[in-house]
């Protein structure tokens, strides 16, 4: 969880910055995916943080796509 705000609070959504703020957003998955692994996230957070990420990432490409 402390990731997930962090990353989400560092990340930018400026249009310039869309590719690195994508790649964060994919290593902040990976992240999460290894702390469900290791036991350290119960299935119900890592869904729904996984969700989240996923919706903010094609937020983005929409807002990207549509410049």
């Amino acid at each position: 969880m402390k990731k997930l705000i962090l990353i989400i609070a560092l990340t930018s959504c400026n249009v310039q910055k869309h590719d690195k703020t994508v790649k964060n957003l994919e290593t902040l998955k990976r992240w999460i995916k290894e702390d469900y692994e290791y036991g350290e996230i119960p299935h119900s957070n890592a869904k729904t943080y996984y969700l989240i990420i996923e919706t903010v990432i094609y937020d983005l490409n929409k807002k990207q796509n549509d410049k």
